[in-house]
């Protein structure tokens, strides 16, 4: 298998390509890069099967040459290198369709986990492209193969903010639903098939031979009945949307036009979620639409993704861009019928519906508050032991540690972090069994008792060195942790100093 690696730091290229030379791994390097336009020419000059890429490059980004390439390289595993301080951005890599990240400096123990776990994916893909080569190869060698089929199907998408075994088991009762409609259907040589999609959406399939003179119309017709029998599940915590394909003349080209309404369904939030649509009728409303619209449409498909997973700093990450997008696009916006999009909120994230007067409502359709989409995860932050929440508390920790001297108010703390004070708060307080506020007090006062060791020091210039301008405001913070003050703590550190050993 080929590997390309991407950064533009030389020493973090000779290192990947050493540790894996020295892995002992079926990968060949087949070409580096230094920039983003560099790293599409070699993917498409080279085709390998995996990528490392680091995130920020000069020019183009690895994460925008990642977003530029991924639909031509569909079949190319991601694997993105980031810092601490680019953590986010690898989400956003995630998001598009990455494999795995690693993060800077990267250990032969990790790139070997990382790697094999994408060698064994590889292969088990290239087995089973091969197995169902195999299959189609002999059926038609045998004269068995459905050639002269006819197909129409359906994708059948759930969006709801339930919990997620509610979730999971509304799915399957949806599934099941539609499921004995279209068996209904099913016969000697027509077939009805509901298989699983993402975790948020499954297909619905009919087919029937060439030669069956009313298949295709009892076929669209099951399937607008099932439709409609799945639209009805919907509810304001839940919405259930049905995109039908057009009929296709060969398996192949139904796979292409469910892909098409998988991309079409993206615009369910400003389109209209919760009803029966036709994939080519949304797919050109979808591409009608100015672009501040389709972006609306996808932050609020990224804050139902988020609240489904349970992802709060991803979540309200994606709330202040969607405060941003209000703002900066107001204009383009303006046009827009926001009625649809506060209903997907409603469903998607329990967006809180205040408003019960038909006027009021209709007024409130109009606009939405960002405070009512942040209240949905600080009312309710991740438990102590979400591994997401333990990340982030440490790396607040971390740059408290290094920055104690520094303005270190909650308020300017949830900025640098792309969260909210109120969430930073609850979040560090739950993970780290200590308020921020504690903690900060607590790393700064450790550091001013060694400072004060310090004769050359007085105790202002102590006190400004560990983040305090007022100078009687910090020597009642220190007598408060201590029990003494900085004289005295000066004091009885120096007259052990200068004590004689017995």
């Amino acid at each position: 298998m080929k590997i390309v690696i991407a950064d533009d730091e030389k020493l973090v290229r000779f290192s990947l390509r050493n540790m894996i030379e020295e892995l002992s791994l079926p990968l060949k390097i087949a070409a580096e890069a230094t920039t983003g336009a560099e790293l599409k020419q070699a993917l498409a000059e080279e085709r390998p099967d995996i990528a490392i890429v680091d995130i920020k490059m000069p020019g183009m980004s690895g994460l925008d040459a990642m977003a530029d390439v991924i639909k031509s390289h569909s079949d190319l595993e991601w694997v993105v290198l980031t810092g601490y301080s680019e953590f986010t951005y690898a989400r956003t890599a995630l998001s598009l369709g990455a494999a795995d990240y690693l993060m800077k400096p990267a250990s032969p123990e990790e790139l070997q986990r990382v790697l094999s776990g994408l060698i064994e994916d590889r292969n088990r893909l290239y087995r089973a492209r091969s197995s169902e080569y195999e299959s189609r190869l002999g059926a038609i060698l045998s004269g068995t193969a459905e050639r002269s089929n006819r197909h129409v199907g359906a994708l059948v998408v759930v969006d709801s903010c339930r919990d997620e075994d509610t979730v999971k088991q509304l799915r399957r009762e949806i599934a099941d639903t539609v499921r004995s409609r279209l068996l209904q259907f099913a016969g000697r040589a027509r077939r009805a098939v509901v298989t699983s999609g993402s975790q948020a959406d499954f297909a619905a399939a009919l087919a029937w031979p060439i030669d069956d003179r009313e298949g295709e119309a009892v076929a669209t017709h099951t399937l607008q009945v099932a439709g409609r029998i799945a639209v009805a599940k919907s509810s304001t915590q839940t919405l259930v949307t049905v995109v039908t394909t057009p009929v296709a003349e060969s398996l192949d080209e139904w796979l292409t036009r469910y892909a098409q309404a998988q991309e079409s369904a993206r615009g369910r939030p400003v389109s209209g979620a919760g009803c029966v649509e036709e994939a080519h009728r949304l797919g050109e409303l979808v591409e009608s639409m100015p672009p501040a619209v389709r972006r609306l449409s996808r932050v609020c498909l990224e804050l139902a993704r988020s609240f489904s997973e349970r992802d709060s700093l991803s979540y309200l990450q994606r709330v202040e861009e969607l405060q941003q997008l209000l703002q900066s696009g107001s204009e383009a916006l303006a046009p827009l019928d926001f009625a649809p999009v506060i209903r997907f909120l409603r469903a998607a994230v329990g967006y809180p519906d205040a408003a019960t007067d038909k006027t009021t409502r209709l007024a409130a359709d109009r606009r939405i508050e960002i405070a009512k989409l942040r209240s949905r995860v600080e009312d309710e932050p991740p438990d102590a032991g979400d591994d997401r929440s333990q990340a982030l508390a440490g790396r607040i920790a971390e740059y408290v540690e290094r920055n104690y001297m520094a303005d270190l108010s909650v308020a300017s703390l949830a900025s640098h972090f792309g969260v909210t004070p109120n969430y930073l708060s609850t979040l560090f307080g739950r993970a780290r069994g200590e308020t921020f506020l504690r903690f900060v007090t607590r790393i700064r006062m450790e550091r001013a008792s060694q400072l004060l060791l310090d004769r050359r020091l007085q105790i202002q210039q102590v006190a400004r060195l560990v983040g305090y301008s007022n100078p009687r405001h910090f020597s009642r913070v220190f007598r408060a942790h201590f029990g003494h003050t900085p004289v005295e703590h000066q004091s009885r550190n120096r007259s052990r100093a200068e004590r004689p050993n017995s």
